[in-house]
């Protein structure tokens, strides 16, 4: 898939973090923050000649 950057729009849906205590990693020591970013991606109806894909059904 080959996409120009002016035929999308990308907006953040949701983000989830997670922070690990010492307590719960023992091993480490220290803090972790897990952290994870979920975003949906709309093409403009009027910018499709800027959106290429090439599949195949085999």
């Amino acid at each position: 898939m080959v996409v120009e950057k002016s035929a999308v729009i990308k907006y953040d849906k949701h983000v989830a973090s997670r922070v690990f205590s010492p307590d719960e990693l023992e091993a480490l020591d220290s803090y972790m923050l897990k952290y994870r970013k979920y975003g949906i991606v709309s093409v403009l109806e009027n910018k499709l000649d800027g959106v290429y894909v090439s599949a195949s059904t085999e």
